[in-house]
């Protein structure tokens, strides 16, 4: 997308950062309230003593040392969050592809059911598998496979009890795991508004209000062509395809447009700091209601 969507990164490096502090953090998990049937989990017992094990390494320098809150994000210099390891803050600390899991963890809260329902995905081609299927291709046994959809509901409840004390609906997201250290999962990849089924007011805050911008584009339908050609040819870079072999490029958003899709990500940013941390980032940021406001269609008038 040749539109700079400024801010956008760096307040996706803050929500990624803030989930995976938070996860990591044991008290985050002893309260038994927001996990429902599971409260009484062996596996969130475990969790409220020692957090959850995840590769955020934080926004840290070159030294890869974890770095405080306070010093790297809340900080008033100018260097606030310029030394994140790269547009996401993310690293991992261990690992390569080999130790990754060969699906994704997908979670949906079904008419807000108490527990949410888990999915198996392909990585390959985003396919639903069964359990048995992916557990094969882990090559994770029956309890393995088990433990993991224990630990990826806990995660999920307690990711929606966060986000519903600043007004947002989880309805559904992606996790990621990898298996290094003795098989003990941890949590990979990022977690934000693009992995997260986020709603308010009955509107997605996501990159979908980004999309919708394109559907009546002749772009978009040269990004569907583009994927296919991709996964015929095995390749894995179907935008090279869509500019290079298809000549086909997105059209320019709007400044009020690009603001609305960027404001998503930095009120999200903002209302997570201020309810948790007590302190605020992003201080151009909207407030809740007035990004619900914004992202509203419009009513066209009656003649």
């Amino acid at each position: 997308m040749p539109d700079d969507l400024h801010g956008k990164a760096i307040s996706t490096a803050f929500i990624n950062w803030f989930f995976f502090d938070h996860l990591g953090r044991p008290e985050s998990w002893q309260d038994a309230a927001p996990f429902g049937a599971l409260a009484g989990h062996p596996l969130r017992e475990k969790l409220a003593l020692n957090g959850l094990a995840h590769h955020m390494i934080g926004l840290a320098g070159g030294d890869l040392k974890p770095l405080s809150l306070d010093r790297e994000i809340l900080s008033p210099s100018k260097h606030m969050l310029t030394r994140a390891i790269n547009p996401f803050g993310m690293e991992s600390k261990v690992a390569g592809d080999a130790d990754m899991l060969a699906f994704d963890v997908r979670f949906l809260f079904v008419d807000d059911a108490p527990q949410p329902s888990i999915q198996w995905l392909s990585c390959v081609d985003k396919s639903r598998l069964t359990v048995d299927a992916a557990g094969k291709l882990a090559k994770l046994s029956a309890d393995d496979m088990a433990t993991l959809e224990t630990l990826a509901s806990l995660t999920a409840l307690r990711l929606r009890s966060v986000l519903k004390g600043v007004g947002v609906r989880l309805a559904a997201g992606k996790l990621s795991f990898e298996t290094p250290m003795g098989r003990q999962f941890i949590l990979a990849d990022t977690i934000g508004p693009d992995e997260l089924d986020l709603q308010m007011d009955g509107l997605r805050l996501s990159q979908d209000f980004l999309c919708n911008s394109y559907r009546a584009s002749s772009w978009l339908a040269a990004v569907e062509k583009a994927k296919i050609l991709a996964a015929e040819r095995e390749e894995a870079d179907w935008k090279r395809i869509c500019t290079e072999e298809l000549k086909a490029h997105p059209p320019l958003l709007s400044p009020i447009t690009k603001e609305k899709a960027v404001m998503i990500y930095k009120t999200l940013a903002r209302a997570l700091c201020e309810k948790n941390h007590g302190k605020t980032i992003f201080a151009d940021a909207w407030d809740m209601p007035r990004l619900a406001s914004a992202l509203m269609p419009k009513q066209k008038a009656v003649a």
